[in-house]
């Protein structure tokens, strides 16, 4: 039972990833903004995507069912607004009143909190990103884990780096001048920064120099978001299992082992294809 409730989970994720492939395809039109019946359609695919979630669902009993409709439903409210999300909840909860079962009102709650929470997200929380990263990435230092041991920034964004000019990622909402950090030199040195960007990861001496972070790998070269997903993901697994997030001393030592080591061996044309420049002084 508990290896198939975690395969569908796993099955929900990568359905969820397909999420972010939309948005990442959608992001420069909604930098401009989209007429309202434009995001109609957007709405349709997101719910449809829904009703693909709730059909791959781990179920316990008939009638009741676990899947991650409320993940979708309020990442879809924060990132693709309220026109495209209402669409999606229309569909959904008319699937779920259609399937029935014990927990049916359940499910139709969670499809209306999920989605209202995350639209309701969106307006709370603007300004998005570029006008707010650097307090949202104070408070994450701030938290007691981190003070103690080291910690793993990453940034994902279109990217856009030329020496001697502002290390830049390109958001919906704005641009973001990564030079900002060096506002927060002194806090760093625990820090790895991953820029999972585009581009932005040539002249990473003076990234360092500029925020006395701990260490910092890059993209030279325009990646493919998923390629990098896995990278970044694999790289994240070996720092967990060589203890790199409970090391006592803050040492670029062994950060940096893991990565020749994973350039070396398993992942050497992964990291030649995206251009992986790292550093830890």
């Amino acid at each position: 039972m508990n290896k198939a409730f975690f395969l569908q989970l796993v099955f929900n994720a990568s359905l969820l990833l397909t999420l972010a492939l939309i948005y990442d395809l959608l992001a420069v039109q909604w930098r401009i903004g989209l007429a309202s019946l434009r995001q109609v359609p957007v709405g349709i695919i997101l719910g449809c995507m829904g009703m693909i979630v709730m059909l791959a669902s781990w179920k316990l009993e008939q009638g009741i069912v676990f899947d991650t409709r409320s993940i979708l439903l309020g990442v879809s409210g924060l990132f693709f607004g309220t026109i495209p999300t209402v669409v999606a909840m229309a569909i959904t909860l008319a699937y779920r009143g259609l399937t029935g079962g014990a927990a049916v009102w359940m499910g139709i709650a969670v499809i209306c909190t999920s989605g209202a929470i995350g639209i309701a997200w969106r307006h709370l929380r603007r300004p998005f990103l570029a006008a707010t990263y650097l307090q949202e990435l104070r408070d994450f230092l701030s938290l007691p884990a981190n003070r103690k041991g080291v910690n793993v920034v990453i940034f994902s964004a279109h990217g856009q780096y030329q020496p001697g000019e502002p290390r830049m990622l390109k958001g919906m909402d704005g641009r973001v001048d990564l030079g900002e950090l060096r506002g927060l030199r002194g806090q760093l040195d625990k820090s790895i920064f991953i820029l999972d960007a585009c581009q932005v990861g040539s002249d990473l001496h003076s990234f360092i120099s500029a925020t006395g972070a701990l260490g910092v790998l890059g993209f030279q070269k325009q990646v493919n978001w998923l390629a990098s997903s896995v990278l970044v993901l694999a790289l994240l697994r070996r720092f967990h299992q060589e203890g790199v997030f409970h090391m006592r001393r803050h040492s670029p030592i062994r950060p940096r082992k893991i990565l020749d080591s994973m350039q070396a061996r398993e992942y050497s044309t992964l990291m030649g294809q995206l251009g992986v420049t790292y550093l830890f002084p």
